[in-house]
């Protein structure tokens, strides 16, 4: 039976080739409008999914009235709330400390404490310091950063004048910053000990606003040295990446948890790092826009999905009405209403189907839509236009075959 309709159909087709190829065209131009506006919004959904890569939203921890983004002195409770917050990646964080070659106290420290140093947990977190510019003891890279061992990256010209070379273990007298109430910046003794030197840095453009640091420690090793002492630990910057931007809502009251408040220009100077300065109103501007946009473009597709089918309804009405003589004809012949319904539904289905594939793979080819997007507005084309041909069909099965018989025209 499938194969008299297949082969009926084929035959109606070719016979009356001028309405199929009408019918067809018709159907190929608005799978290619489809594709035009199913693409617009698979465009706009890529969009939002890429938005957080395209336009990430970072933050930084800074003192209450946003002057300052380092120097400060960030509690290492504060510290782990970021590192354990869910919607954070990326964290960067650095303490400052101040340091020299060789063993000495307070009392003998003159001329002795001499090298800027940093503790960070990655390269990042030094302001101009590039990967390139380590030359690691073994020649490659190591996981130095994310670390808690004595070991330390010096700079070129600090080796050079010390007489040191990599590979060499040397002591380190290590002071590290204290803020008093009143302004003021102390440097107190944290630790002598023994680091290897596994990197040496040739920094050529540092960028921090803190002083250019010779020597680089890991900082969990630095946060360590802070535990052994007993002395409270505190960051001196703090900056990451929010994970996912279109939960802004819920990481900023997870920062409000933390103890970090908006930045108020009015507040007093301090060194307290007690504030967060979130960049987010690039993103939030582009997210609102490409939203719009694409609940407009949803909101339109119903009202588009009618007219599709109020386009195969009328034009399969149009073709198939001029052919009722023909209906009439089958049906004198001895075919059902069913059997007169898959033959004339079959034929109108095979051409639109060519229709469909030969769109898809224009739109496909020619106007760069995605393979998945081609077919499925081929998909709801087919659909929407074969239900108008249903309906179509059906109203012919009302038809008098003696009254299309005796019909002139």
């Amino acid at each position: 039976m499938l194969y008299f309709y297949v082969h009926t159909g084929s035959r109606n087709a070719v016979r009356q080739r001028y309405k199929a190829v009408l019918s067809m065209l018709v159907g190929l131009a608005v799978v290619l409008l489809l594709n035009i506006y199913t693409g617009y919004i698979g465009s706009m959904q890529r969009q939002l999914q890429d938005l957080p890569e395209a336009v990430p939203v970072t933050a930084t921890v800074s003192n209450l009235n946003g002057s300052l983004d380092a120097g400060l002195a960030i509690p290492e409770k504060t510290v782990e709330r970021i590192q354990n917050c869910p919607y954070v990646k990326d964290a960067v964080f650095t303490v400052q400390l101040y340091l020299g070659f060789g063993t000495f106290t307070t009392l003998n420290y003159e001329g002795k404490l001499n090298q800027f140093a940093a503790g960070t947990n990655a390269v990042q977190g030094i302001r101009g310091l590039k990967e390139e510019e380590i030359t690691w003891m073994d020649g490659t890279v190591r996981d130095f950063f994310d670390s808690d061992r004595r070991e330390c990256v010096v700079d070129k010209m600090a080796l050079t004048d010390n007489g040191l070379q990599v590979g060499d273990t040397v002591t380190l007298t290590i002071f590290y910053y204290r803020y008093g109430d009143y302004h003021e910046i102390f440097f107190e003794p944290l630790t002598i000990q023994e680091y290897r030197i596994t990197g040496c840095m040739d920094m050529e453009e540092y960028r921090g606003n803190v002083p250019v640091p010779s020597v680089l420690v890991p900082f969990r090793t630095v946060q360590k040295e802070f535990r052994e002492a007993g002395l409270p630990f505190t960051a001196d910057s703090a900056s990451f990446t929010v994970k996912d931007p279109f939960l802004l809502d819920a990481f900023k009251q997870d920062m409000k948890d933390a103890g970090l408040l908006p930045v108020a220009a009015t507040a007093e100077y301090r060194y307290d790092g007690n504030a967060l300065t979130v960049r987010d109103s690039t993103f939030i501007q582009v997210s609102e826009h490409l939203q719009e946009s694409l609940e407009l473009m949803q909101a339109g597709l119903p009202l588009v999905l009618t007219v599709v089918a109020v386009i195969g309804y009328i034009t399969a009405y149009l073709l198939i009405q001029s052919r009722r003589g023909e209906y009439a004809v089958m049906r004198s012949l001895g075919l059902g209403k069913g059997q007169c319904f898959g033959v004339m539904f079959l034929e109108t289905a095979m051409i639109q189907l060519c229709a469909c594939i030969v769109g898809s793979i224009i739109a496909f080819a020619g106007m760069g839509a995605q393979p998945e997007a081609a077919g499925r507005a081929a998909a709801i084309f087919l659909s929407c236009y074969l239900s108008g041909t249903v309906i179509s069909i059906w109203h012919m099965g009302w038809l008098s075959v003696m009254a299309a018989l005796s019909r002139q025209d």
